[in-house]
């Protein structure tokens, strides 16, 4: 569009309509409250091996449970947990041969005697 008038012999053009465009409003989706729940299953495979597991939550969020393997000789691992809101906390149970009862990274391994290999 051009004005009437001039500045210095240029021409004097108006800026163009600007159009303000608003961003949507940023609305986070709303946070569910934990549920209480309980789950666990416990199975043994074609050459006897054991595997288990059992977990529990309440409603606030705080977590147990406990998973397990158990070979046909009777060398197992067993670890049990709580999560909270002071953080995850292991321990662990074992007669595997080559470990040895240890707290490493706070976590407390306790070991048993190995049974005799059939």
């Amino acid at each position: 569009m051009l004005a009437t008038a001039a500045y210095a012999g240029y021409p004097f053009y108006a800026a163009p309509a600007v159009k303000v465009v608003h961003a949507p409003v940023y609305q986070p989706a709303p946070v569910e409250k934990p549920q209480p729940f309980d789950f666990s299953y416990d199975t043994k495979d074609e050459d006897g091996n054991t595997h288990a597991r059992q977990e529990s939550g309440d409603g606030s969020g705080a977590v147990s449970g406990s998973y397990s393997y158990t070979d046909a000789n009777g060398l197992f691992r067993r670890v049990s947990y709580t999560s909270d809101a002071s953080g995850f906390k292991p321990s662990i149970e074992t007669n595997e041969p080559g470990t040895a009862n240890a707290n490493p990274a706070d976590v407390q391994v306790s070991v048993q005697e190995a049974p005799a290999i059939k």
